[in-house]
């Protein structure tokens, strides 16, 4: 049932009459992910991933303010020689300025600053302690970067973006950097007017 209200809400929202070309007052709506390929606090290589659903809107034909909500997870940290994981929560506005906006292609680049909070947990439930607790609180989100948008049709199109992403824990005493690096983003968009 629930795969069949997405794909719905997937097929209203590509059949919307719009222009693929950015321009003021358009609005759209971006769902991404992001494989985290890059050093982490006790690790490296690819030990996570995160979720973004974004609303942005064109003030002008050039710039966007994009809204970022996403999920992190990474299960891939040693806390003090514990298997461990992180799941985290943000929100991150973003300004965006299209170099490029065409029907087809919208080249752009982007910086935001956000914040979130953050849950640090053992693999094995049973070997919780006290560093978990330490490492956990709020986060502050930095990213700038690059991305382009290529549109099949008016309403619908992909998104791969590639910024730098550094994400610092504001509220620890223990850990200062969770994560460093580069953070591919791929994604669908969709023009919502």
């Amino acid at each position: 049932m629930k795969k069949k209200i997405i794909l719905t809400c997937l097929v209203i929202l590509v059949s919307l009459k719009s222009f693929s070309q950015s321009k003021k007052g358009d609005v759209r709506l971006t769902f991404s992910g992001v494989p985290l390929v890059a050093s982490t606090e006790g690790s490296s290589g690819l030990s996570g991933f995160v979720v973004k659903g974004s609303t942005g809107y064109f003030f002008n034909d050039k710039f966007s303010i994009d809204i970022s909500l996403n999920y992190t997870t990474n299960g891939d940290i040693d806390v003090d020689g514990i298997s461990s994981k992180y799941n985290s929560y943000s929100f991150v506005p973003v300004l965006k300025y299209s170099f490029v906006n065409n029907e087809k292609w919208r080249l752009f680049l982007e910086g935001g600053i956000g914040f979130g909070t953050i849950k640090y947990k053992a693999n094995n439930e049973e070997q919780n302690f006290i560093r978990h607790e330490q490492y956990s609180g709020g986060i502050i989100i930095m990213n700038a970067g690059v991305g382009a948008d290529y549109f099949f049709n008016e309403n619908f199109g992909i998104q791969f973006i590639l910024p730098y992403l550094n994400v610092e824990n504001n509220t620890s005493d223990y850990i200062d950097n969770i994560y460093a690096g580069l953070a591919p983003t791929i994604g669908v968009t969709f023009n919502l007017n």
